[in-house]
Parts: structure tokens; C-alpha cells; sequence
């Protein structure tokens, strides 16, 4: 079998969850996926192509590593996945996904304090308004620590 690669070009400004998606697919498909960021010097950006591409970059790395350490609980190895979705959040920590990630994790992995830090923490990142998010770590504070006070 050949090596297929995808070329996907556009001036990506912005870059979307569309654009985004249309990388994830082609991942399923092709052995390679290159993004390429044109520039028409006759426009004026609204951001800087070289900024763009390390935002894309980023993009990229954080769900890499975010799908690696799901593959890692999945697979019943739930210290290695809380090690990965720990460097994640470090590297990345705007990306919530990665607390949520650590706190099933070490749940798992028997680690429940981990557990209740990572939900401490993703409960103070979401906005006030979040209501279904913010229910949702309520509610696994409320079961790992029953009649605590879990409502920050």
C-alpha cells in the first residue's frame, strides 16, 4: 500500500471547528494530513498567518495527546492516561477536556483526592453561566465526597 498524503489549503483566518473537522476526517483517511495556510498579499488578514499556524499547531498537538491518553483508559491503564491528560492540561490548560480527563482517570487509577482536585479545578475554570458543566462537576464532587461541601 502507497503513503497517502492530503493537502489541505486555505488561508485559514480564522481557523474553525469546521476547518478542524475537515482535518480530523482526513486523519481517518490519509497517512498524512499537511494544513497549508495560504496569503493573498491583496488581502489584509485579520490574523497573522505565522501566529495562525502555531494556534493550528496547538490545535492539533493538544487532541493528539488528548486521543492518546483516551486510549490509554480505554485500554484499563488509568495512571499512564492521568499522566498524559496531566501534561496536557499543563501544556494546554485553557483546554478543560484535560481536567476531566485527569479526574476519571485517577478515579480509576485509585487515586479519588487527584480526583477531587481535577473537579475543583475544572469547576473554577468554567464560566459562572455554565450551568450544565458546572452541574456536572457538582456532581462528581457530590459522589466522591459524600455530604461535602461541594458548591464553589
Amino acid at each position: 500500500m502507497s503513503y497517502r498524503v492530503a493537502l489541505f489549503a486555505g488561508s485559514f483566518d480564522p481557523y474553525t471547528n469546521g476547518h478542524h473537522d475537515i482535518v480530523r476526517k482526513a486523519a481517518q483517511l490519509f497517512d498524512e494530513v499537511v494544513v497549508l495556510i495560504g496569503v493573498n498579499v491583496n488581502k489584509r488578514r485579520a490574523f497573522d498567518a505565522y501566529a495562525m499556524r502555531r494556534a493550528i499547531q496547538a490545535s492539533l498537538d493538544a487532541e493528539g495527546l488528548n486521543a492518546r491518553a483516551a486510549a490509554l483508559y480505554s485500554e484499563g491503564k488509568y495512571s499512564e492516561a492521568a499522566q498524559l491528560y496531566q501534561r496536557g492540561a499543563r501544556r494546554y490548560p485553557h483546554i478543560l477536556t484535560f481536567l476531566t480527563g485527569i479526574a476519571h482517570s485517577a478515579e480509576k487509577a485509585g487515586h479519588p483526592q487527584t480526583a477531587i482536585t481535577a473537579w475543583n479545578e475544572y469547576l473554577s475554570a468554567l464560566p459562572k453561566d455554565d450551568n450544565d458543566h458546572r452541574s456536572i462537576a457538582r456532581s462528581e464532587l457530590d459522589r466522591l465526597i459524600p455530604g461535602g461541601d461541594t458548591h464553589t
